[in-house]
């Protein structure tokens, strides 16, 4: 998918964050869709959706959804590569993940410690 497609499609799934349009889930199933294809491509559908945004209710839907599925499907590899780059608006969105995976969960939450954050308890 070349950039401006992945621009369109981030900037239409946060879109259909805000507004909820059935005319726009399409951008959501594509996400979910492009997440699983590998992760290096899982990579740059988050950081895309990251870069759609500036609002932590967004980032905090990005987390719980796309960056989670990342996670959950590729593990400690994903996690290496969000904590070398260290991004303000991928950690900020990492702050929402939740995973059922225990030894997942630990090294996600030293790598927010490191970076002075700790996952979200709450909800907005």
């Amino acid at each position: 998918m070349d950039t401006n497609e992945l621009e369109r499609v981030a900037a239409t799934w946060v879109s259909y964050q805000i507004e909820s349009s059935e005319n726009e889930w399409w951008a959501v199933e594509q996400v979910y869709e492009l997440v699983e294809m590998d992760l290096a491509t899982a990579w740059e559908v988050v950081n895309a959706l990251c870069d759609a945004t500036n609002t932590p209710e967004i980032l905090c839907d990005v987390g719980a959804g796309p960056l989670e599925n990342m996670i959950n499907l590729y593990g400690f590899e994903a996690l290496r590569q969000l904590d070398s780059v260290a991004d303000e608006k991928l950690l900020d969105a990492a702050c929402c993940v939740w995973l059922s995976d225990a030894e997942l969960e630990l090294r996600l939450d030293s790598l927010l410690a490191t970076h002075g954050r700790q996952r979200h308890r709450g909800s907005w």
